[in-house]
């Protein structure tokens, strides 16, 4: 059989107070969800043909190459990845792979499904969707696609029979062993077509070493709660794979890397026993930032924590669920600083019921924090998160609005901000305000200037970034 699995584009997105200079120069990560499902496929079916298109890599004409591909290839199974925001791209990809050849089996996974299954499966391009972690249910799928076998009893999916009535088979099990899964294939994308929005000129790679979070952060729309991990030794035999690849630097994709301490000691210890010299990063939880982490950190090659700081003000911090307050902020970057490990912090304004004053106060925040970099965004109430159930229930938004939208998914959704106390108009100028505020500081460039004046390529590649948030600022985008 030939699979053929796709990671829509994303390049028109509807995001309102995003400046689209920022958008088009933003880095480029591999389709890690669809590489894991390519490997544990061949795992398990080793004679299957495996393609994956990935969208980033081509240019605005990107779906006359697609019916190439299908045309070219001949797919029996197409599975495509789904999130809210490109829906209407996905969806778009059913449409033209069902207008092609009809008898394409069209599987569609990722978080959107999981939020909305009905009604994504109810459109006429959609054979079946998957519902969680696709490995197992979208190998159990093509297996018995191959045999031409029901798809009763396969956790996970859900899909339409002969007569075109949904069956909803029952939810798979979260995997609890993550070894489990091979090291993604990433010879099935371009070579080194990926990089990171900071450093864009090294050779860059993403990994994922855990899944889950047992957080309730309001915006967010994690399902897993359970957290589990890779072993170190898994975890590193795919760094030095990496390594010995090209790559330069390896950004960790977890939703938090460092939950558990005795992980992240033991990871970093298996890295230095290797003598393995490369840099890599992660997302993380500043307040479980300790001084002996944050020094083994350093010494296995971690160069950049990205950190959600959200807010400067311990009201709103309490409001969105974080589980942190700003002292335990601040304790967090000093120790960071103090052994020269690069912050990217992440900011929000808009949320519901701040401030101008508490926006201002987030500003100042980011600014006494001085992060390497910092990234100030608009809160959107997301649907699948907390705070998208909490917009309709008190009459913010005065009904399900994206679910509607599912009825005819065909244009780039419109999301709605959360409107009390501040206007569109006032939240734009807060946010040029606060990129204006933090980057036009005559300290901050001089420090920027002499990290990065040894290496030209992050000085050139850095100060293009900069230009963008010039433009930004300045209304020129």
């Amino acid at each position: 059989m030939n699979i053929l699995l796709v990671n829509p584009s994303y390049f028109d997105i509807n995001a309102p107070f995003a400046p689209k200079i920022i958008l088009e120069t933003k880095g480029k990560s591999e389709p890690l969800g669809l590489l894991y499902i390519a490997s544990y496929l061949k795992q398990m079916i080793p004679q299957i043909n495996i393609k994956i298109f990935d969208s980033q890599n081509f240019d605005n004409d990107y779906l006359l190459s697609y019916k190439s591909i299908i045309n070219q290839f001949k797919p029996d199974v197409v599975g495509i990845s789904s999130f809210t925001p490109t829906i209407f791209r996905t969806i778009e990809i059913a449409k033209i792979t069902k207008e092609i050849n009809h008898d394409v089996h069209i599987n569609i996974g990722g978080p959107h499904t999981s939020v909305f299954p009905e009604e994504t499966l109810k459109l006429k391009w959609v054979d079946s969707i998957t519902i969680g972690e696709g490995e197992i249910t979208f190998s159990e799928l093509v297996d018995k696609l191959s045999h031409n076998a029901s798809l009763k009893g396969i956790k996970g999916l859900w899909y339409k029979n002969n007569n075109g009535d949904i069956i909803r088979n029952p939810n798979r099990e979260y995997i609890n062993n993550l070894d489990i899964i091979p090291f993604p294939d990433r010879q099935l994308l371009q070579p080194y077509a990926y990089n990171l929005i900071i450093d864009k000129a090294v050779r860059a790679t993403t990994m994922i070493t855990s899944r889950g979070c047992p957080y309730n952060c309001i915006f967010c729309d994690t399902k897993r709660k359970l957290f589990i991990q890779r072993s170190a030794k898994n975890i590193v035999d795919e760094m030095e794979e990496c390594f010995k690849a090209g790559y330069e630097f390896i950004n960790i994709q977890d939703d938090t890397f460092n939950l558990v301490k005795k992980n992240v000691l033991t990871i970093c210890k298996e890295i230095i026993n290797r003598g393995l010299k490369i840099s890599w990063g992660f997302k993380g939880r500043v307040d479980l930032i300790d001084y002996e982490t944050a020094c083994l950190l350093k010494e296995a090659g971690c160069k950049r924590i990205h950190i959600g700081v959200e807010s400067g003000s311990d009201r709103i911090l309490d409001y969105i669920k974080k589980g942190f307050n700003t002292a335990e902020i601040k304790k967090g970057v000093s120790l960071l600083k103090k052994v020269d490990i690069q912050i990217l912090a992440y900011f929000m304004i808009g949320i519901p019921y701040e401030t101008k004053e508490e926006i201002e106060k987030t500003i100042d925040f980011a600014i006494e924090l001085d992060p390497d970099f910092a990234q100030f965004t608009v809160l959107y109430p997301f649907p699948g998160t907390a705070l998208y159930d909490m917009a309709i229930k008190v009459g913010a938004f005065e009904k399900d609005y994206f679910r509607e939208y599912m009825q005819e998914p065909f244009q780039p959704p419109e999301f709605r901000r959360w409107k009390t106390i501040l206007s569109d108009k006032e939240i734009k100028k807060l946010l040029r305000h606060a990129y204006r505020k933090f980057y036009f500081r005559p300290s901050y460039i001089i420090k920027t200037l002499s990290r990065d004046w040894k290496h030209m390529s992050s000085l050139s590649a850095n100060f293009y970034s900069a230009l963008q948030i010039i433009y930004f600022i300045l209304g020129l985008e």
